[in-house]
C-alpha cells in the first residue's frame, strides 16, 4: 500500500514533497520536476588572484638639473624584447620646473643673496630651497602617477651630481663667488633627491665626471657601445635629445639595472570551496 507523507526541507521558502513508496525499506525517491529538484547553492564571490592580476613594468627616471629647471626621462625595459644585452626605451621626457615663474624670485638665489645682508639673504635661500623642494616633489609625483596609468611603476630616481665637495657655511659661500656656482647646483639636485625619498625611490647618484665609467661598470658594456645604445634612443624619438636628455637617459638606466626587472608575483591563492547548503 503507498504511503504518502510529507518532507520539510531547512529553507525559509519551504514545499511539500510527494513521495511514493512501496514498503519502509526502500529509499524514497523524489518526484521530477524543477520545483522539487531545485537547490539553493550560496556560491563564493569571484576572486581574481594575483597571478592573473597585470603586473607593472618596472621603470625609472632621472633628471639632469639647472638653475630653475630640470631635463628628465624616464626608461624601462621592453617586456617583449629578447636581445642581448638588454637597452631599455624611453617611455617619457620632459623639462620640470623647479621655480615658480609666477613667483618674482631669482632662480639664481645665491647670486641674489650676495647682494644683501646676512639675514635677509638667509631667509631668501632658506625660502628657495623650500620651493624648489616642494616642486620637484610635484613634478615627480605627476610623472610617477601618469607612467602607472600607462602601466608603468617607477622603481628609482638617478640625479647627476656635481664635484661633490661639501659646501661650508652660507656666510662663507656668500664671500667666494665659485663657491655661489655651486651651491646654486646643489640647490636644485638636492632638490631632485630629497623628492625622489619623499615618494620613496631609490637614489642613484652618479658624479658627471665619472658618468660613462660608472655605466660602464654598472651595466657591462664598453663606453663606445653605451653611446652608441644612447644614441639609437634619441633616434627613434626624435629631437630634442641633447646632452640633457642624453646623461639623464643613462643615469635612469643605470638605476633600472640596479634595482633590476620587477620581483615575481607569488604564486597564485588557492581556490576557495564553494558551499553547498541543500
Amino acid at each position: 500500500m503507498e504511503r504518502v507523507y510529507r518532507v520539510r526541507t531547512r529553507w525559509k521558502y519551504r514545499y511539500n514533497q510527494l513521495c511514493t513508496v512501496p514498503n519502509r525499506l526502500s529509499t524514497p525517491k523524489r518526484p521530477s520536476g524543477s520545483r522539487y529538484n531545485c537547490r539553493r547553492v550560496r556560491r563564493a564571490p569571484l576572486r581574481v588572484t594575483k597571478s592573473e592580476a597585470v603586473q607593472p613594468t618596472r621603470a625609472a627616471l632621472a633628471c639632469r638639473t639647472h638653475s630653475g629647471w630640470a631635463a628628465l626621462v624616464a626608461v624601462a625595459f621592453d617586456p617583449e624584447a629578447t636581445a642581448t644585452p638588454r637597452v631599455p626605451v624611453v617611455i617619457d621626457r620632459r623639462r620640470i620646473d623647479l621655480a615658480d615663474p609666477a613667483i618674482p624670485r631669482p632662480v639664481q638665489p645665491y647670486h641674489q643673496a650676495e647682494k644683501l645682508d646676512f639675514p635677509a639673504a638667509q631667509q631668501l635661500i632658506e625660502r628657495a630651497i623650500h620651493d624648489a623642494g616642494a616642486m620637484a616633489e610635484q613634478a615627480l609625483r605627476a610623472t610617477a602617477d601618469e607612467l602607472r596609468g600607462r602601466g608603468y611603476e617607477v622603481a628609482g630616481c638617478g640625479v647627476l651630481l656635481g664635484s661633490g665637495r661639501p659646501l661650508p657655511a652660507l656666510d662663507a659661500i656668500l664671500a667666494a663667488h665659485p663657491l655661489i656656482h655651486t651651491a646654486e647646483g646643489e640647490l636644485y639636485r638636492g632638490a631632485i633627491a630629497k623628492a625622489a625619498a619623499k615618494l620613496s625611490l631609490r637614489v642613484t647618484a652618479v658624479r658627471e665626471r665619472e658618468l660613462l665609467a660608472q655605466a660602464s661598470k654598472a651595466l657591462g658594456l664598453p663606453g663606445g657601445q653605451i653611446e652608441k645604445r644612447i644614441a639609437e634612443m634619441g633616434r627613434a624619438l626624435g629631437p630634442p635629445w641633447r646632452q640633457d636628455q642624453k646623461y639623464a637617459a643613462l643615469v635612469a638606466w643605470m638605476a633600472l639595472a640596479r634595482h633590476g626587472p620587477m620581483p615575481p608575483m607569488p604564486g597564485p591563492v588557492p581556490p576557495v570551496p564553494r558551499p553547498v547548503i541543500p
